[in-house]
């Protein structure tokens, strides 16, 4: 079976499992790229709690850039690696505000924002987001899909342990390598469910450890499954 063939029909079982999608409303890009750079090694509620943590101490991106990096640590450090976090955030922020500063880009005064990157074709966005220290393909296509809305699409650990054990992505493919391998197989309108049902299959059936098999509705394409 050709990969692109196996991908449409996973596709459409997933949408038929999960026929009521949703997209989520649309987050600031510097917001959701802070947001998903506190979700690196940590779960989504942690996350989210180091990241209101953020926002309710310090008023504006501004006060946070002007802020020390162990006050930053000391505030997001429910999250886990806050040092490293930290270190990040800041370094987010010098580079975000030196593009801004360069190109006379403000919003509201403040150098602080990514509203240019909605003005830029993906490719663009991409090679600046992920010019930034810290910021891999995961975090750069989170922000080009939820926030900027281009059809990117991110291979978090739901998604590349279920396309690996598919056989869509090579067992040995690096997950940073995976993301442009994966947008040529994926239609681009068919990205953004495509990931989510994907990350919501992997949380509730396709499980890292003892995935339920027993109820897995792709598991004739499975090579996990049959190889076991």
């Amino acid at each position: 079976m050709k990969i692109e063939k196996q991908i449409n029909i996973l596709i459409n079982k997933l949408n038929h499992f999960y026929p009521h999608f949703k997209p989520k409303t649309h987050r600031d890009p510097l917001d959701e790229l802070i947001l998903t750079l506190l979700s690196q090694n940590t779960n989504d509620s942690l996350s989210f709690e180091a990241f209101r943590c953020l926002k309710s101490r310090f008023k504006s991106w501004d006060e946070v850039a002007k802020a020390s990096t162990l006050k930053i640590e000391n505030t997001i450090r429910i999250g886990g690696l806050a040092p490293t976090k930290a270190k990040r955030i800041k370094g987010v922020l010098r580079t975000v505000s030196e593009k801004n500063k360069s190109e006379d880009h403000y919003k509201n005064g403040s150098p602080y924002h990514l509203d240019f990157l909605k003005k830029t074709d993906m490719d663009e966005a991409h090679k600046f987001l992920t010019s930034i220290k810290g910021i891999g393909e995961k975090t750069a296509a989170c922000v080009l899909l939820f926030s900027l809305q281009k059809p990117a699409f991110p291979i978090d650990t739901h998604v590349y342990r279920i396309l690996v054990r598919q056989g869509i992505i090579p067992s040995k493919m690096p997950v940073e390598k995976a993301h442009g391998f994966m947008l040529d197989l994926i239609e681009p309108d068919e990205r953004y469910r495509f990931h989510v049902n994907l990350i919501t299959y992997g949380r509730e059936v396709c499980h890292a450890r003892n995935p339920e098999c027993e109820k897995c509705i792709i598991i004739d394409s499975c090579l996990y499954f049959h190889n076991r």
